[in-house]
């Protein structure tokens, strides 16, 4: 007849560390409520388009730059099909966004992921 499995009982010291280890853990940042931080005050007001942005601004100051004109529909398409699927966009593909958007300067990002 076999014998009951006897597990060796954890020693107060390993039951310390692990207390330890789980009280430290409970303070990371991904266990904290969510805040809404403030926005930091920027040279440029008219930029930002989202509340981001706005961090972005604070450190494009510090550095003394200046952000980059928006880039036209064309080139932003390019750079989502380059982001989505690694590769540029074919003619066609150029060809169809030029004809659905023209020269417009509106929300593509979306719209163009969707097709």
């Amino acid at each position: 007849m076999k014998r009951p499995l006897r597990l060796p009982s954890v020693a107060a010291a390993n039951i310390a560390v692990f207390t330890a280890t789980a009280e430290h853990s409970a303070s990371h940042w991904s266990f904290r409520a969510l805040e809404k931080p403030d926005l930091p005050a920027i040279s440029d007001n008219s930029w930002p388009r989202n509340p981001v942005d706005h961090f972005v601004m604070r450190d494009l100051d510090v550095a003394k730059l200046k952000p980059n004109p928006e880039a036209d529909p064309l080139t932003l398409h390019r750079r989502l099909a380059l982001d989505l699927t690694g590769l540029p966009p074919t003619l066609d593909e150029q060809l169809g966004f030029e004809t659905a958007f023209g020269g417009s300067k509106g929300d593509l990002s979306s719209e163009a992921a969707a097709e």
